[in-house]
């Protein structure tokens, strides 16, 4: 493991797609960059997945100072459809930060949230921090009963039972670039962020849990606009699994928390710790605010630091999923 800097980057990494996130993306993003206007180690990548015409010119009219500053970094991306892990993937290859933090463009950030955020990592730089408190803790734990609140104040004191944030997933570059990123078979609305916070798991880092007080506050949207900038095949599928959430899932979170949990299958075995095993993490053309086109390539094992006897070793293990399986909440 390279060592750790003192005074990491971080970006913030966020994709949209889409006129409703377009909408999002312009009351969230001032705040943001205002939040963080006098730290110089924060940056800004916002990756446009195509279906936002107007966004870029928005964009470069609104920040300039930013764009030429680094403090924000705009790219393009020309895809017939959104796809949920190749897009962020694509935000993530292009930070320049030490710590990369997924940030969707619904959320605002919360007054100290990159403080915390440093300090988290910097003093234990073996960790993914993740929002998907109950959720992961089913996937780790394997169990999610009247025990549930003994065992997460166990694992983190500051972590709060109940709350509930999807997307906010950070760990250090090193890290993100060894485990793969985002498994890019998902493409569709599905539990990418608790797979990636799986996978760190399983690689020995340990997971601290986002306090709800950095959760910042989210935009309301509804449930079709989450598959609405999807392939019509990750609509249906994406369609299906949200009215089931809705539908059948109690009232109450705790039993949302359980009984979702069982529709995605999370309490069998779990997914293999290293994902995109060919070297697509965010691959393609991408076109920055100059119309400067650059070429996110495959990585490379060595680049990830592995082996591929290491990863066959690995993923040979009787507790892991098989890659090449299609895990639940991916589109057959």
């Amino acid at each position: 493991m390279k060592e750790r800097p003192a005074n990491p980057k971080v970006s913030y990494c966020t994709t949209v797609r889409g006129e409703t996130y377009e909408a999002m993306l312009k009351e969230t993003l001032p705040k943001n960059l205002a939040l963080e206007q006098d730290n110089p180690n924060v940056e800004f990548i916002v990756v446009d997945y195509g279906g936002t015409p107007d966004i870029g010119q928005w964009i470069q009219s609104t920040f300039p100072d930013e764009i030429v500053s680094g403090k924000l970094q705009y790219v393009r991306f020309e895809a017939p459809h959104f796809e949920m892990a190749h897009s962020k993937n694509m935000a993530h290859r292009m930070a320049s930060g030490d710590i990369l933090c997924n940030l969707d463009c619904d959320n605002f950030l919360a007054e100290g949230h990159t403080d915390w955020l440093v300090k988290t990592l910097t003093e234990n730089p073996r960790t993914v921090v993740t929002s998907v408190t109950a959720t992961m803790l089913e996937s780790i734990i394997q169990k999610l009963d009247a025990a549930r609140i003994k065992i997460q104040r166990k694992l983190d004191p500051e972590a709060e039972p109940k709350s509930w944030l999807g997307g906010r997933v950070a760990m250090w570059k090193e890290d993100f670039i060894k485990i793969g990123g985002y498994d890019e078979r998902y493409s569709a609305w599905c539990p990418d962020d608790v797979n990636i916070a799986m996978r760190a798991v399983e690689t020995g880092l340990r997971p601290k849990f986002l306090p709800s007080r950095f959760h910042g506050e989210t935009i309301t949207h509804s449930h079709e606009t989450r598959v609405e900038n999807l392939s019509a095949e990750d609509r249906e599928h994406s369609a299906a699994l949200l009215q089931k959430n809705v539908e059948e899932i109690g009232p109450t979170w705790e039993q949302r928390f359980k009984n979702f949990g069982k529709e995605l299958e999370l309490r069998r075995r779990k997914p293999a710790p290293y994902a995109n095993l060919e070297g697509n993490v965010g691959c393609g053309d991408v076109v920055n605010s100059d119309d400067v086109t650059t070429t996110i390539a495959p990585l490379i094992y060595e680049e990830r630091g592995l082996t591929q006897e290491h990863v066959d070793q690995i993923h040979s293990q009787q507790k892991y999923r098989a890659h090449a399986e299609r895990p639940i909440g991916i589109r057959t």
